[in-house]
Parts: C-alpha cells; structure tokens; sequence
C-alpha cells in the first residue's frame, strides 16, 4: 500500500479505534514521524503484571536508546517514510520487536511522540512474556541490538 500513515496494532484492539483520529493529530500537530500510545492504567491487569511491565520497560530504557514509557504496547502510529527507514533492519521475529523497532526508530533519529490510551486488557489469553524461554529470546536480541547500535550500524 502507499498509505502516507501505518497503524501498528495486535487483532483484539487494546485501545479504541476512536482514538484513531486523536492520533493523527498529535502526530501531525508535532511533525513527528511515529506516535507510540501507552497504557493509562496497567494496573486492571493486576499487580504482578504492572510490576513486570514496569521492571522491562525500565531494562530495556536502560540498555537501548528507548525512550517511550511503554515500549511493548501495540498502539503505534508511523509515517510511511519513518516505517520504510527501519523495516529491513529489523531481526526479531518474537517478543522483543517492539523494543527493537522503538530502538531503531530512535537510531535513526526519528521523532518520538507519546499519548496515553484507556487500555483494553485481553482477560482470555496469558501473557507469553513472562516465561523462560521468552525471557532468554528478549535478552539474546536485546544484547545483539545493543551491541549492533553501539557499533554504528
């Protein structure tokens, strides 16, 4: 497609559509190239996994160049041109591509805007997150990307 605007979202819809034109005007009115949403309140899901999403976002602001408050919400809203400048790039086929985009898109030196969104938690599904394999496919891409990044390519 040759959309001037990409929406980057998961198929049950954590946020509202509604929400949809709110966006396009904070992207526009801050010329920014990506608008990442995040969570108002995480805590409906319940304390263990506000904790935990605290603790990783927390990790990967400290070992990448993220600067979003909620790298692994599936609210984000690109310019075609600032999507296109990082696609090829990108390695993670799992857990970690939200951070590995995010990081990319900052590489690059692309315009970061944020917004907060009521949050639609999924109650039916678990996260896959928070086990150990996923654990250790997070820390295996975000050590490679880390390394990747600081090297200059």
């Amino acid at each position: 497609t040759d959309a001037d605007l990409v929406l980057y979202t998961d198929a049950d819809l954590p946020f509202d559509p509604a929400e949809l034109p709110r966006m396009v005007g904070v992207l526009r009115r801050y010329e920014a190239d990506v608008l990442c949403g995040y969570r108002h309140d995480r805590t409906v899901e319940g304390t263990r996994r506000a904790l935990q999403s605290h603790v990783y976002n927390a990790l990967v602001r400290a070992a990448l160049p993220v600067r979003v408050r909620d790298v692994n919400f599936a609210c984000k809203l690109f310019r075609r041109a600032a999507l296109d400048a990082v696609a090829a790039e990108l390695r993670s086929d799992g857990p970690f591509i939200d951070a590995e985009l995010v990081a990319r898109l900052s590489h690059h030196d692309l315009r970061v805007v944020q917004l907060g969104v009521d949050y639609f938690p999924r109650f039916d599904t678990a996260s896959t997150l928070g086990g150990p394999a996923a654990i250790a496919d997070i820390v295996r891409e975000g050590w490679r990307l880390r390394r990747e990044l600081r090297s200059g390519r």
